[in-house]
């Protein structure tokens, strides 16, 4: 398993990514070998990372909420076709098929075939 398919589907710690970006922010700013700093300039940008992670929907440890895409087809007057997806639980319409839901956070899997 590739790094990258390891983190897809990770819940992480809010509070954490918050810390870590304000750290390499700050740090990023700074410039010990010359003496400059310039983390002041981190605050408006700091908070607005922080406005963003804390408009992403929690994911509910306790009911976790799961959910399947729905795929939708659309052709253009030139006859190509291109796809959307859509979380049957909050109807929100993407371009990328994820492993939660970016709006209700639901966990995405496959959906269950009818029986009968």
């Amino acid at each position: 398993m590739t790094r990258e398919e390891a983190i897809k589907g990770d819940a992480i710690s809010r509070q954490t990514v918050k810390d870590k970006y304000e750290e390499r922010l700050v740090n990023n700013l700074k410039d010990k070998d010359r003496g400059i700093d310039l983390s002041k300039y981190a605050e408006e940008p700091y908070k607005a990372f922080c406005e963003f992670m804390d408009s992403i929907p929690p994911i509910n440890s306790q009911e976790p909420r799961t959910g399947h895409w729905i795929v939708k087809t659309y052709s253009t007057k030139m006859n190509d076709t291109y796809y959307g997806y859509e979380c049957d639980q909050c109807h929100k319409e993407y371009n990328l098929r994820t492993n939660y839901c970016p709006s209700c956070g639901a966990k995405m899997v496959e959906p269950q075939e009818s029986e009968g």
